[in-house]
């Protein structure tokens, strides 16, 4: 398969390039010894400065990176745990198995699906309450 790398910036400042607009980039970690539990990380703060007095630098960026890391889990199925109060990914995406891999007794998966869809059309139900 392909391998893929991501680039991220050190801690310190950098000076980006994003459409055309520089962009200064702060990125700060705890002076403590603080750790994201799940993760082992030492907590940061990442600070973007432009020079101007429009958001719409910064929402298009973010729309962006909000695009591209949907796109990454598209066909993947990714599990989350909860973490005292937060939710976080549990292990790595996996590819999406077909309904047909299953196995379940007769008509449990079906049943298990069914509810799913019901689910997921209810949306507004769960958000009234």
């Amino acid at each position: 398969g392909e391998v893929r790398f991501d680039f991220a910036p050190c801690p310190g400042r950098h000076l980006v390039d994003f459409q055309g607009h520089m962009l200064l980039v702060e990125r700060t970690r705890a002076e403590q010894a603080m750790l994201d539990m799940h993760t082992g990380m030492p907590f940061e703060t990442v600070r973007l400065t432009a020079i101007g007095r429009s958001r719409h630098l910064f929402e298009t960026l973010l729309k962006e990176a909000s695009a591209t890391a949907l796109e990454r889990e598209r066909h993947h199925t990714v599990i989350y745990r909860s973490w005292g109060t937060e939710w976080h990914p549990f292990g790595k995406p996996r590819l999406r198995r077909p309904l047909s891999s299953v196995v379940l007794d007769d008509g449990i998966a079906e049943g298990i699906l069914e509810d799913l869809v019901k689910f997921s059309k209810s949306r507004s139900w769960y958000v009234d309450r």
